[in-house]
């Protein structure tokens, strides 16, 4: 997740998703190489606002030159408008990636989300990506493109539905954005059915769901991955909701792949079944617990994951939060095992109105980590703030690959002020 204050502040006119975690513009491919290593920002500049009815976002930076990627020019721009009601719009977006050499990816977006009297929802996308390298023609076309629409009606009370179809073609490559996979055809259903309950009972409401999906490549129409599954949940008259869900899960691998630490997966088809489930205490209250879990089958192995996450909220000035998760992946028909550990540490302490402190630390067994975000922010008046950000990162096991590593990996400390105007 984006963790820099200046992609995070006004960030909701730049979403343009395009399925799952898929999006046309993700922040984070600003100041990172092909090697997942940063990358210097010269400058850059953001505007939103509003113009003539239309909201508008603009965003360009200009990157230095590395050992792995020229200098680079990133810039999107963000344009919607209400139409047909409050709740509906229709926009448009456009991305940018230029380098120094002449290479080039543009990429374009069209949307629209209906919002009905009814409940119903529509939403329509479409994007379509043009990709240059230095020396050879412009990858474009209809191959390029990539469709997503889902229609859904969300409601406690009563029949909900959900219904997506998309379709991506294998050379779509939004640079600036993130695809998840290409070359597909999705279609995915959900029906569920959830009651509300006046009084009289322990329960406030519950809702039953079955639902099923898969993608399918355009190479050779096999199915990629699929799932097929149903659960429920309920909520207690005291806010505590519970929940669980019996899936079932297929997955066709091209090519086998690293889940950490030595242990792979080979390429294959898989079929396998999982129970996922959880529970989550109503917020407001001065102690807080959340957690949830999977057991099951994972591809030829099985899973045993499981995640809390207490929190404390001490005063109006202080609050506490703890999350720990455990995974241990065993595949016993190739003696592979693999135990990860993910701790994680939130401390937000206000002293006043103008001055806060907060702490982000995180320990991964994977990595063999710790990292930690210390910030300082002074709030002058409403619009103008100074920060003081420190992060680190230290080994917990300072022998990798043979060789003894400093304590420290990686330190900085950034500065940054921050005036807004009213034009």
């Amino acid at each position: 997740p984006e963790k820099r204050l200046f992609f995070q502040e006004r960030a909701g006119i730049f979403e343009f998703g395009t399925g799952g975690v898929s999006r046309l513009f993700y922040s984070r491919r600003i100041g990172i190489d092909e090697d997942e290593a940063p990358v210097r920002i010269l400058g850059g500049v953001r505007l939103v606002g509003r113009m003539g009815g239309w909201d508008v976002g603009v965003l360009d930076m200009h990157t230095e030159a590395n050992d792995v990627m020229p200098s680079e020019n990133l810039g999107v721009m963000r344009v919607r408008r209400q139409a047909f009601n409050n709740a509906s719009f229709v926009g448009g977006i456009l991305t940018s990636r230029i380098d120094a050499e002449g290479g080039s990816n543009l990429v374009y977006g069209l949307d629209s989300v209906l919002r009905f009297n009814t409940g119903d929802e529509l939403v329509v996308r479409w994007a379509q990506s043009f990709d240059t390298e230095p020396g050879e023609p412009t990858v474009g076309g209809v191959d390029s493109g990539r469709f997503f629409t889902s229609l859904q009606r969300r409601n406690r009370q009563g029949l909900g539905y959900t219904a997506v179809a998309a379709w991506c073609g294998p050379e779509y490559l939004p640079r600036l954005g993130f695809a998840a996979r290409d070359g597909f055809t999705q279609l995915y259903g959900e029906l569920r059915h959830g009651k509300v309950q006046d009084g009289g009972s322990w329960y406030r409401s519950t809702s039953q769901w079955v639902d099923g999906g898969g993608y399918w490549r355009t190479d050779d129409g096999r199915l990629d991955s699929g799932h097929f599954g149903f659960g429920g949940n309920v909520q207690t008259r005291a806010g505590t909701w519970m929940w669980a869900d019996l899936r079932g899960f297929s997955e066709s691998l091209v090519e086998g792949f690293e889940l950490g630490d030595g242990v792979e997966v080979p390429m294959g088809d898989y079929a396998w079944t999982g129970l996922t489930f959880g529970f989550n205490r109503p917020q407001g209250r001065k102690i807080r617990v959340w957690g949830n879990g999977y057991i099951g089958q994972f591809y030829d192995g099985q899973r045993l994951r499981t995640r809390l996450g207490p929190q404390l909220t001490a005063s109006k000035k202080l609050s506490v939060g703890l999350t720990y998760e455990f995974n241990a992946v065993r595949f016993p028909a190739r003696n592979d095992e693999l135990l990860i550990h993910l701790a994680q540490l939130r401390l937000v302490w206000s002293f006043n109105s103008k001055i806060t402190t907060d702490l982000f630390s995180q320990f991964n067994s994977l990595d063999e980590q710790v990292s930690s975000n210390l910030r300082f922010r002074y709030n002058f008046r409403e619009g103008t703030d100074l920060y003081v950000v420190f992060s680190e990162s230290m080994w917990t096991n300072r022998l990798q690959d043979g060789l003894w590593m400093p304590t420290s990996d990686s330190r900085s400390v950034v500065v940054k002020y921050s005036q807004t105007w009213n034009l």
